[in-house]
């Protein structure tokens, strides 16, 4: 699964078969209400499924005023 994480300009390559985005995040020590997470170009929920051959990408929620 390769992953790129946008606030660190970070990638990772993790060999998973599978893990829940939720289960991601907190492995990686990411709050998950500060990130969209987006797999292979379309945002997902907390409780997707990721598979090995994703492409993941982990944005960062910016709000303003």
């Amino acid at each position: 699964m390769n992953i790129f994480i946008e606030k660190e300009n970070k990638r990772l390559a993790l060999a998973k078969h599978a893990i829940r985005v939720a289960d991601l995040l907190l492995d990686l020590g990411i709050k998950d209400s500060t990130v969209i997470v987006v797999k292979n170009g379309t945002v997902v929920l907390e409780d997707e499924l990721l598979e090995q051959e994703d492409d993941i990408q982990i944005l960062s929620v910016v709000s303003g005023g």
